[in-house]
Parts: structure tokens; sequence; C-alpha cells
């Protein structure tokens, strides 16, 4: 993120404290776009979302299922929708 986006991202941040409120950023660099597809930008929602504490045991469980039933390669977008959705609603 450049300096003012930050700025501001700390900001609501600082607005949030003490709320029932989550503040994630999002940055999408045009020269990268294939590697910021729906899934991976999706994660880094998650993955700041859950910076915040320890990682539920539902994300886990996603994770490891995902892991074995497709070889490897993670989550589908449905699958990173409910473990989101799930996420937000035990915060």
């Amino acid at each position: 993120m450049t300096n003012n986006s930050s700025l501001v991202i700390d900001s609501l941040r600082g607005q949030a404290r003490g709320k029932n409120t989550a503040v994630v950023g999002l940055y999408c660099d045009f020269l990268a776009q294939p590697e910021q597809s729906t899934i991976s930008i999706l994660g880094a929602i998650l993955k700041q979302l859950v910076s915040r504490g320890e990682i539920r045991e539902h994300i886990r469980e996603a994770f490891q299922k995902a892991n074995e039933e497709f070889c490897g390669h993670g989550l589908r977008f449905p699958d990173m929708v409910e473990i989101l959705k799930k996420t937000v609603a035990s915060l």
C-alpha cells in the first residue's frame, strides 16, 4: 500500500478500536493481475481478519479438507465465501 492508503487504513482502524468493527485493506496492482484471482483476494481479506487472534477451527478444518480432497490446490470459491461469512459472524 502507498503511504496515503495506509494512513487511511490506520485512521479507520483507530476509529474502529473497541467497537464491534473490523477494518481490512486491499491493494491491487495492475501489473500483478494474474496473481490477483478472486480466491487470492478473498484469502488476503481472511488473513487480515484472522491476524487479530487465533485461527478458528472452522478455518483450519476447511483448509485441511481442501488440501486432502483437491490434492493441495486450496479452497474453491464457494468454500472461501462460507469461511469468510463464518469468520465475520464470529467477530
